[in-house]
């Protein structure tokens, strides 16, 4: 090797470090607690008007629609106005009024060495969350297909339904999702306390938001790996790849088995 070609490679190992450290970082002096604060009141307040918006307007036909009190359209909307709430909070507080850009919050080009990590991390997360599931049915005496047919699929099976779902909660969610979790939320915790502490603390309140107590063990689970890989790249895109594989291959799987079950 010249002399060089090894200040190239010292160089390029020197970018990668800065790169792999930076999850956070750049963004330390204007993601104050006061801000974490008030985009989360903001994120809060928005889908509470949605909601009421979608509600209010809502217009339940069949009785299916009717026992539930919400329509199918209305569902999605739901789902849509927790990502509009989402992004408008971010942009609003943070980007807008703080000045930050998405860039600060996470959104960075990752290394082609982490998306390949990725890429194992899914292949060898699926059946490590699968044997956790049936051990957690084992314990807790319930179905994870039961349960989320009654949250995600409570209308049966339909192409609205499972097209919605693949777009709003398989795409749209994993970036919202990940902005807010890990690009601000652990980012602020990382900087306060530790990289570890932000890791279970954050992965603990995204399992918490969830609402079911049986799938919350999985959820914060998957919520570690998704802080590790934002903190060992420096980049949410390998965390949003991770969250749409999930997510997507979860609602094909359901919409699947209710395809086929109803011949």
């Amino acid at each position: 090797m010249t002399q060089k070609d090894g200040d190239i490679s010292a160089q390029e190992s020197a970018q990668e470090s800065a790169q792999e450290t930076v999850a956070g970082n750049s963004s330390a002096e204007r993601l104050t607690f006061l801000s974490l604060l008030y985009v989360t009141f903001a994120i809060a307040c928005l889908f509470f008007l949605l909601a009421i918006a979608i509600y209010w307007f809502d217009s339940p036909q069949t009785p299916t629609e009717q026992a539930l009190g919400l329509s199918e359209a209305g569902f999605l909307a739901g789902l849509l106005a927790q990502n509009i709430a989402i992004f408008a909070g971010l942009y609003g507080v943070l980007v807008w009024w703080r000045g930050m850009s998405w860039g600060d919050l996470g959104l960075r080009p990752a290394q082609g060495k982490w998306l390949k990590t990725t890429g194992i991390i899914i292949l060898a997360l699926f059946p490590l969350t699968l044997a956790l599931e049936m051990a957690l049915e084992h314990f807790l005496d319930f179905s994870f297909e039961d349960l989320a047919l009654q949250i995600y699929a409570p209308y049966g099976f339909s192409w609205l339904s499972a097209s919605g779902l693949v777009v709003l909660g398989g795409i749209l969610a994993p970036v919202a999702e990940e902005l807010y979790f890990r690009g601000v939320l652990y980012g602020w915790m990382r900087r306060r306390w530790s990289p570890t502490v932000g890791m279970l603390a954050s992965a603990a309140i995204f399992a918490s938001i969830h609402l079911q107590p049986q799938v919350m063990p999985e959820i914060f689970l998957v919520g570690v790996i998704l802080a590790w890989l934002y903190e060992r790249s420096g980049s949410l895109f390998p965390g949003i790849l991770l969250h749409m594989a999930m997510n997507i291959l979860a609602f094909v799987w359901l919409f699947s088995s209710l395809a086929t079950a109803d011949g």
